[in-house]
Formats: structure tokens, C-alpha cells, sequence
């Protein structure tokens, strides 16, 4: 079965991620020595704890921001393996997961959705899911994320890749019309990134591009002073 472990990092001006990859890359091939790892990333790496390194195939669409989560859906054609667990880089594998294999190969697409601390108590730690528990939206972590090559994973990271390229829609239909509150937007920089984009249940300031004072852009998307 052509099966492996691919770890999506990219470096920011904060932190070294493909320095977090090797030594995941590591403690994966200390607990399973046959496992096939791949980094995906467009950074440089000399560690050939990797069996293979592969760049983004559309190249980084956030190169200005901090948050790289904008390239994660580029997974599903950068991985060169049909069975695929992928994982964030900041993590660490104490021991053999090797068995979740024969769970998984018998499913198109699996999103990890419950996390437990070190005791094994299911975490009930939300401080960054607020958003999510605000719009009852699922509960899920894409840090363990499985997919095998076919039609179904393949529908399910294009609708991430329209999710991430048209952010500002996709977060107005699924978050504001839950709120009965206006958001005021204005403008307090000509060019935004992801991580100037921010939206909140309360009214709060979105960097946007200003186009005249009742009017703004961000990604050819129009936005107007106001929504309700």
C-alpha cells in the first residue's frame, strides 16, 4: 500500500516550522523506522530525515502573513502517496501509530475531532474555539487530518481551496448572519493579509483597501461600510 506521512511546514518571521518538521519527522521514524515521511514546504531543509520534500504546486498564496493555514488544501496534490496522514508540524509522536492504518485505509477522508490531554481525559479547553462554539460550527482539527486519493477528498480540498481564496464571503454567510450586530469596517492600511483580516461577534475594525468612504474591496470581493 502506497501510504505515508506528509507534514505541512512553512517558516515565518516568528517561527522556524521546518525545524518543528524534523523533529517530528524524528520521533516518527524512532517509533515506526518503516514509515515514509514527506515535507511539504518552500522552505530549504538539509535533514534527509525526510524521504522526500515537495514545494507547494501553486507556490505560497500568503507569503506576506503569518498565517500559512492559507495553503494547507494544496495537500491533497503535493502528497505523492494514495493513503495520506497529514500532520502540523509542532507536534510529536511518543509511539507507533502504525495500526491507525488499517482503520483508516478503509475511509476516503477522516478530520480528527476529538483532542485528550496526556492522562487520556477528553480536553475541554476552548479558549480557541470560541469562534467555532459562537457559530456551531463543526467541531474539528485539522493538526491529524487523513485522505486517500479518490473523489471525495479530492471535492473536499477544493471547497477548502474556495473557503481560503474567498475568505471574506465565506465568513460573512457562516458567522455574521448569526450575529444581530453591526460590524463597522475601516481602513487603516492600504494591503491586508489573513492575519490583518480579523472578524469578531462584536464590531470590530477589518483591514481592508479603501476604495472611496463608504466603500471597500479585499480580494475583488466588495464590502460595504456597514452589515447588519
Amino acid at each position: 500500500m502506497n501510504k505515508g506521512f506528509v507534514i505541512v511546514a512553512q517558516n515565518t518571521y516568528k517561527t522556524d516550522y521546518v525545524k518543528c518538521a524534523e523533529v517530528l519527522a524524528t520521533s516518527i521514524k524512532k517509533v515506526m523506522p518503516k514509515a515514509k515521511v514527506t515535507l511539504i514546504s518552500d522552505n530549504i531543509t538539509f535533514n534527509e530525515i525526510f524521504d522526500s520534500v515537495v514545494k507547494f504546486p501553486y507556490g505560497d498564496l500568503n507569503p506576506l502573513g503569518e498565517w500559512k493555514l492559507a495553503n494547507d488544501w494544496q495537500v491533497y496534490k503535493a502528497s505523492p502517496y494514495e493513503y495520506t496522514i497529514k500532520l502540523e508540524a509542532d507536534m510529536y509522536l511518543p509511539k507507533s501509530i502504525d495500526y491507525w492504518w488499517d482503520v483508516l485505509c478503509q475511509k476516503d477522508l477522516v478530520v480528527s475531532s476529538t483532542i485528550r490531554n496526556f492522562k487520556q481525559e477528553i480536553s475541554d479547553v476552548r479558549v480557541y474555539r470560541k469562534l467555532i462554539d459562537d457559530n456551531k460550527l463543526p467541531d474539528v482539527y485539522n493538526a491529524i487530518t487523513y485522505f486517500k486519493k479518490g473523489d471525495l477528498a479530492e471535492k473536499f480540498f477544493r471547497i477548502v481551496r474556495d473557503v481560503f481564496e474567498n475568505w471574506i464571503r465565506t465568513n460573512f454567510e457562516f458567522t455574521l448572519p448569526q450575529k444581530n450586530c453591526i460590524v463597522n469596517i475601516k481602513a487603516i492600511g492600504s494591503f491586508a493579509t489573513y492575519d490583518e483580516m480579523i472578524i469578531k461577534p462584536s464590531s470590530n475594525a477589518i483591514v481592508t483597501h479603501q476604495l472611496d468612504s463608504n466603500f471597500f474591496m479585499y480580494n475583488n470581493y466588495p464590502i460595504e461600510q456597514q452589515l447588519y
